[in-house]
C-alpha cells in the first residue's frame, strides 16, 4: 500500500480527497516511518503521500522537516467558509489546518495551528500570547505548536493561564468534572445542525476505555459539556472514528468505530477472538441522555434590544441540512437545553403590548406551533434541593457551600446549576440575569424562569463560524 521506505513500518494518517484545477480527484495521506527500534513509536521520517490509482499504492510526495507542524493520527475534514476551503485535522479538536489545495498541502510552512502560544513558541519554552489588556490570544498561527488537551491541563497546573482562559476544556455534563480527551474525530451533523465529536478520555474510570459525545455550533466551539456514551470496564478502546458515510435519518443515527484491546489496561486477560479488533457502535442522537445544554447567545434584535438566542433561533434551520451555516454567534450568556426532556420547561420569545421583547415561560396552547428559544430546568423539579456540601473547585481546593443541584449529596462541582431570572429596566426593557451576577442598575426583578448551566469560560465572541481574538 505504501512502499515509501524500508527503514521501518509506514503508517498512513487521515486520507483526504481533493480536486485539482482541472477537477480531477487525488487522494493524499500523511505518513510516518516508524523507528523499529523505538518502544515509543518514534518517527524517523514524516511527510505527504499521494495515491497512484494505476499501481494502487501511495507514493512519497513530500518529506516534512522534523520541526514542521504535522497531523499525527488526526482525522481530516473539509470545511469551507468566507475565507476559503480548508482541510482541518481533528484529534479530536480541529487544531491544525491547511488550505485545501495540493500546493499548500505539500508545503510544511503553509500549515496553521489554533493555539494560545506566541508565534514560534515551543513546548520546551512555552510563551502564552496576551494582548495589551492581558487577555489570552487564541488564533491561527504558523510555525507554532497547538496544545493537546493533556498539555493544556498541564500548563493550567503550572499557572501559565487559568481554566477560564482555556477554551478547549470539556466538562462532564452530569458531574461537572473536567474530561481530558485523548483521540477522536469531528464531523458536521445535519440532524443536530452542529459539529459532533466522538472521543476517548484519557485517565478516566478506565485508562483509555471511556467514550464521550460533545457538540458545538462551530468548529472552534464553544465547546463546554460532554456526555459519556460508552464505557469499557478495565479495557481499552482507542482512536474512535465517526463515519458520516453511514449516518441515517439525516444524521439522527451515527456510527463510530474504535480499536478494542487489552493493551494499556489492567485487564487480567484479553477477550478471546475479539482482542485488538475493531468494534463499531451505533448512536441515537435523539436519545434522552443526549438532550444536552447548548450555548445561549446574547445578540441585538432587529429592534435594537438585547435578546437571547440559540443556533436554532438565530437561523431558520431545517434538520437534515448537510452543510454548516455561517453562524453569526455572539457572546455566550449561559447554557440551556434546546429539546424537550423530563423536568424541562420551554421558554418562548414574545412581544409585550408596547412592543418590548420578552421571554414567556411554560406550555401555552397558543404557542404550540412556535419554536421555543430554549428550555430551562423547572424550579419545581423534585430532585433539586439546597444543602451544605464539600466540593472540589477547579484548582482542586476544598470549598464548603450550599448548593442547588440534581441528585444525591455527593461531591458536586460549583459550576453545576444557576437560576435564571427576568428583570425589567426603567425604560421597560426586559433583561435576563443569573443568580451569581450583579443586579442590573435600576432593574426590578420580575420572576425566576428556571435553572441553566453557566458558561465555564470568559466572555468569548464567536463570529461567522470562526473564533475571534476578542476575549
Amino acid at each position: 500500500m505504501a512502499p515509501i521506505s524500508r527503514a521501518g513500518p509506514v503508517w498512513l494518517n487521515g486520507p483526504i480527497v481533493l480536486r485539482d484545477i482541472a477537477g480531477r480527484e487525488h487522494m493524499y495521506a500523511h505518513y510516518s516511518v516508524i523507528d523499529p527500534k523505538s518502544s515509543s513509536f518514534q518517527a524517523i521520517e514524516r511527510g505527504l503521500a499521494v495515491f497512484d490509482p494505476q499501481e494502487q499504492i501511495f507514493r512519497r510526495l513530500e518529506v516534512f522537516p522534523e520541526e514542521a507542524l504535522f497531523p499525527d493520527g488526526a482525522h481530516p475534514i473539509l470545511v469551507s467558509d468566507n475565507t476559503g476551503s480548508f482541510v482541518y485535522f481533528c484529534n479530536p479538536f480541529p487544531l491544525l489546518r491547511v488550505r485545501a489545495q495540493e500546493e499548500f498541502l505539500r508545503d510544511p510552512t503553509a500549515y496553521e495551528s489554533f493555539t494560545p502560544l506566541a508565534q514560534e513558541s515551543t513546548l520546551k519554552e512555552p510563551r502564552v500570547e496576551r494582548n495589551s489588556a492581558g487577555q489570552v490570544v487564541w488564533g491561527w498561527k504558523k510555525a507554532t505548536r497547538f496544545l493537546t488537551p493533556s498539555e493544556l491541563r498541564r500548563m493550567i497546573g503550572e499557572g501559565k493561564f487559568s481554566s477560564e482562559e482555556a477554551i478547549l476544556i470539556l466538562y462532564d455534563v452530569l458531574s461537572g468534572r473536567p474530561v481530558v480527551p485523548h483521540r477522536g474525530s469531528l464531523a458536521w451533523n445535519g440532524y443536530r445542525q452542529a459539529f459532533v465529536m466522538i472521543f476517548t478520555e484519557i485517565g478516566g474510570t478506565s485508562f483509555l476505555g471511556e467514550v464521550w459525545y460533545a457538540e458545538a455550533d462551530s468548529l472552534l466551539g464553544p465547546w463546554a459539556y460532554a456526555q459519556k456514551i460508552v464505557t469499557h470496564d478495565r479495557y481499552s478502546f482507542y482512536n474512535p472514528k465517526h463515519h458520516p458515510f453511514f449516518d441515517r435519518e439525516g444524521g439522527r443515527w451515527i456510527y463510530f468505530e474504535g480499536t478494542y484491546t487489552v493493551a494499556f489496561s489492567d485487564a487480567p486477560c484479553p477477550t478471546p477472538f475479539y482482542d485488538y479488533n475493531q468494534i463499531m457502535y451505533r448512536l441515537d442522537l435523539n436519545h434522552p441522555d443526549l438532550v444536552m445544554p447548548v450555548p445561549v447567545y446574547l445578540h441585538t434584535g432587529e429592534d435594537g434590544s438585547p435578546q437571547l438566542a440559540t443556533r436554532w433561533t438565530l437561523h431558520a434551520f431545517a434538520r437534515g441540512n448537510d452543510s454548516p451555516p455561517m453562524h453569526p454567534g455572539g457572546l455566550v450568556r449561559f447554557w440551556a437545553w434546546d429539546r424537550p426532556r423530563e423536568n424541562l420547561v420551554p421558554v418562548y420569545a414574545t412581544k409585550t403590548p408596547s412592543g418590548k421583547w420578552q421571554l414567556a415561560l411554560g406550555n401555552d396552547p397558543l404557542r404550540e406551533s412556535a419554536q421555543p428559544v430554549f428550555y430551562v430546568l423547572s424550579t419545581s423539579t423534585p430532585q433539586i434541593g439546597g444543602f451544605d456540601l464539600s466540593a472540589e473547585s477547579k484548582d482542586n481546593s476544598e470549598v464548603s457551600t450550599q448548593r442547588k443541584s440534581l441528585g444525591s449529596k455527593a461531591k458536586l462541582p460549583l459550576m453545576q446549576l444557576v437560576l435564571l431570572s427576568e428583570w425589567q429596566l426603567p425604560d421597560g426593557t426586559f433583561v435576563y440575569h443569573l443568580e451569581n451576577e450583579q443586579a442590573p442598575p435600576g432593574g426590578q426583578k420580575i420572576k425566576d424562569l428556571g435553572f441553566v448551566l453557566p458558561h465555564p469560560y470568559g466572555q468569548i465572541e464567536f463570529r461567522h463560524g470562526q473564533h475571534s481574538n476578542n476575549h
